[in-house]
């Protein structure tokens, strides 16, 4: 009887905290809902919530890691900023990253902005490198 009375009570245990768990993630999801209405009836209120960086077809991998790293690394500042900041100024992120040099390899590559392109929450960027001299 003890055995029995300990198995349902670690049983009714675990169902408490799975219960706990799943409140929490609805809880959650609700809060979401809410945002993502909010952002439907008033754009301005859309966030950046990915920076999403290719390089031209060609460039060598570990440059185009390089290049997406030190990018990523530049603009991070703007992930969770409203996507307005970039409507009011659509030259920030060209303006920051076209000054940008990085080394790779004993040779030195200015980045230069191609591309930029903005949906709801993400801001798309094509990024170069251009060999600038070899160190």
């Amino acid at each position: 009887m003890a055995a029995a009375t300990a198995y349902t009570s670690r049983d009714l245990h675990q169902m408490h905290v799975e219960v706990k768990a799943l409140r929490q993630a609805n809880d959650q999801l609700e809060n979401e809902n809410q945002f993502l209405i909010a952002e439907r009836t008033d754009p301005s209120r859309y966030t950046l919530r990915k920076i999403q960086i290719d390089c031209p077809q060609g460039t060598d991998i570990l440059l185009q890691t390089a290049i997406k790293r030190q990018v990523l690394q530049s603009l991070s500042f703007l992930i969770g900023k409203s996507m307005q900041i970039l409507a009011d100024h659509p030259y920030m992120p060209s303006a920051i990253i076209d000054v940008q040099t990085i080394t790779l390899d004993k040779r030195r590559y200015r980045l230069h902005v191609t591309v930029v392109i903005m949906t709801n929450d993400t801001l798309h960027l094509n990024v170069r490198g251009q060999l600038q001299a070899e160190l």
